[in-house]
């Protein structure tokens, strides 16, 4: 393996910038194919990438500074990246002896409203290749706190354009 392509080459601020958008556009395709066990999986990795991408843009300008990605966060007063901060530190701290009801982070959920079309008799009517069939008013969204998860991350990532 060419050690030099992933030292100097991938991790950079600009390839960084476009893995979240890679990750962002993976959420989307996820949601729009109803994928219930991926959406979550995307939204997080995007909510990682993009609020540690404060840390790589200051380090890429100023290689001295020690900020942590909070403090850059507060100067940068982002609203996306604001919310960004609580799932990503929520995540990050979390224990198993933790009381959800001691969090102060905000909350990360999958709303599902799929609805499969089915028979007179109740069996799902299915694809050749035996998928089910939805109606078009299926949907999986997620949502940070009660926005969508794309929303906040394309509003944090109007940060680094």
């Amino acid at each position: 393996m060419n050690n030099s392509f992933v030292k100097n080459e991938y991790f950079s601020y600009e390839k960084l910038k476009e893995k979240a958008r890679r990750e962002i556009r993976r959420l989307i395709e996820a949601e729009k194919k109803l994928e219930e066990e991926n959406v979550m999986d995307y939204a997080l990795n995007a909510a990682f990438s993009v609020y540690h991408l404060l840390q790589w843009r200051d380090k890429t300008s100023n290689p001295e500074s020690n900020k942590t990605a909070h403090e850059l966060c507060k100067e940068a007063k982002n609203q996306g990246l604001i919310m960004l901060h609580g799932i990503v530190t929520c995540n990050k701290h979390m224990t198993v002896g933790d009381s959800l009801s001691d969090r102060t982070h905000l909350d990360v959920a999958v709303s599902a409203n799929i609805n499969h079309l089915v028979t007179e008799k109740g069996d799902f009517l299915v694809t050749e290749k035996g998928d089910y069939i939805v109606t078009e008013d299926s949907k999986v969204v997620v949502k940070f706190d009660d926005k969508k998860a794309v929303e906040v991350l394309n509003e944090a990532m109007k940060e680094f354009d």
